[in-house]
């Protein structure tokens, strides 16, 4: 695998770096909203302080799940290949996805 030609191939798409980004900044907002514990423990004072911890243990836990078992989701699903086309008679974009 040439790593210069797959950087030179995907400079300039934008799926790619928005899909990184974005999935970055589900990871960094997950762990973000740690700090207003305290203050949503002392909004609920009905629910204990590991219930409210666990509003933000469990999405954390899940997205490492995820990440640790996506190569087996993505060949039990299968990939996707996307394709988009103008229809002329709509005057509109469709949009069609493939899976292989």
């Amino acid at each position: 695998m040439n790593v210069e030609k797959i950087k030179q191939d995907n400079k300039h798409n934008w799926k790619l770096k928005v899909g990184i980004l974005g999935i970055s900044l589900f990871l960094q907002v997950a762990g973000s909203n740690l700090a207003a514990i305290p203050l949503i423990a002392k909004s609920f004072p009905n629910q204990s302080l590991t219930s409210v911890q666990a509003l933000f243990t469990l999405p954390s836990f899940t997205i490492m799940l995820f990440i640790l078992f996506s190569n087996a989701v993505i060949k039990w699903v299968g990939k996707r290949k996307y394709s988009y086309y103008w229809d002329d008679y709509d005057n509109s974009w469709w949009f069609n996805t493939v899976f292989y």
